[in-house]
């Protein structure tokens, strides 16, 4: 089946006839493998509108691509999500088990210490990321639900996430060095 006119234009009649076929079979894939049904929505557009962006390279199986894709992207924003909170949970794990082996110390006061070593951390992030890292962390939202809330692209908040994280390491192993 080819979705293009001939003049490598999408026939945006086959588009939205594709939209209708598989957008919940591909929204049920995608939340199975999120959990989360608002970065489902966000994937679910992504992969539409790669099918827009590659409709002329697309030769056979439509359908396939399109569960392919959506799998694929899902994964991804998974992957993605798993590694920025090891990141996170490693860069306070170093932190405490530093302050831990400084000698007998109040269990307390090593929680208060590590505690104020992340929040300088996060307080020396440029606003936009210190934004994210605040609702995520502290307010517990999804990064789907950050994203509209801040009116910006899913991908614009994992990215900014990203970079925080990346940030916050090197900021609590800089505290971790300095304090050894």
């Amino acid at each position: 089946m080819s979705l293009t006119d001939g003049h490598g234009q999408i026939d945006s009649g086959e588009i939205a006839e594709l939209y209708r076929d598989y957008a919940e079979n591909l929204r049920r894939l995608v939340i199975g493998i999120l959990r989360d049904q608002g970065l489902a929505d966000e994937v679910l557009q992504t992969v539409f509108g790669r099918l827009i962006e590659r409709s002329d390279s697309i030769r056979d199986d439509v359908r396939g691509w399109l569960f392919r894709v959506a799998s694929n992207e899902a994964i991804q924003v998974k992957r993605r999500q798993a590694r920025e909170q090891r990141a996170v949970d490693q860069a306070a794990w170093q932190t405490a088990s530093r302050q831990s082996g400084e000698g007998p110390t109040d269990g307390s006061a090593i929680r208060n210490e590590t505690v104020a070593d992340v929040r300088r951390a996060i307080d020396s992030l440029p606003d936009a990321q210190q934004q994210i890292v605040r609702m995520r962390i502290y307010e517990n939202k999804t990064f789907a639900v950050i994203a509209n809330e801040l009116g910006v692209p899913l991908g614009t908040v994992l990215t900014r996430m990203r970079l925080a994280t990346e940030r916050l390491q090197q900021a609590l192993k800089k505290s971790f060095d300095q304090d050894t």
